[in-house]
């Protein structure tokens, strides 16, 4: 669905896309996967979280981009508290 669920918080008169549409197929799926280098400090995602909380503004991120990349950081960031 994309961006459809953000669109009816942002434009007037638009489909309903639970209501106007039906999935009828699976078109891919797209796992999401954490990788860092070999000698990193961290061993898992609660080492990454707690150091980014005791260390505000000091992780970065990249990414090849796109909108589930992008959200998937600023949720894992707000669930996490960490910036």
């Amino acid at each position: 669905m994309g961006l459809c669920p953000v669109n009816g918080w942002v434009y007037k008169n638009l489909n309903d896309a639970r209501r106007d549409f039906k999935p009828i197929a699976l078109i891919g799926m797209f796992p999401l996967v954490l990788v860092e280098s070999p000698g990193s400090r961290f061993s898992s995602l609660t080492d990454l979280v707690a150091y980014a909380k005791g260390h505000p503004g000091k992780i970065n991120y990249g990414s090849g981009g796109g909108e589930r990349v992008n959200w998937t950081v600023v949720w894992t960031s707000s669930v996490a508290a960490a910036s």
